[in-house]
């Protein structure tokens, strides 16, 4: 499990670098707000597929860590869009979960 990571060093850095799963990007947004920070990193990874990454860190002590992210790797035969704004990676679930319904509904 993902612990806080020093997002200022870039011996720990190294090891969350976007090019690794998502070589390709095609857009990104983030929020900053009182401390607490979430970014969104859309792309597609070496075979194609479209990818998004989700990620919050927080401010403590000076310094910036991570304190949760999420991979999302998309089909691409239904791929439709990439996220438009900054989401963390609770919030990414949510939108996924509700969209994922919302098609499953639009199939029955």
């Amino acid at each position: 499990m993902l612990e806080e990571i020093n997002v200022n060093s870039s011996k720990e850095t190294t090891v969350l670098m976007f090019g690794g799963h998502i070589p390709k990007e095609y857009s990104h947004y983030e929020k900053v707000k009182q401390g607490r920070g979430c970014l969104t990193v859309n792309g597609y990874e070496d075979g194609g597929d479209p990818t998004s990454l989700f990620v919050e860190y927080k401010s403590s002590g000076g310094v910036w860590l991570i304190s949760s992210l999420r991979l999302y790797f998309q089909d691409k035969a239904e791929f439709s869009r990439f996220f438009d704004k900054a989401l963390c990676p609770q919030e990414a679930q949510e939108e996924i979960t509700a969209e994922f319904e919302r098609k499953s509904q639009t199939h029955d």
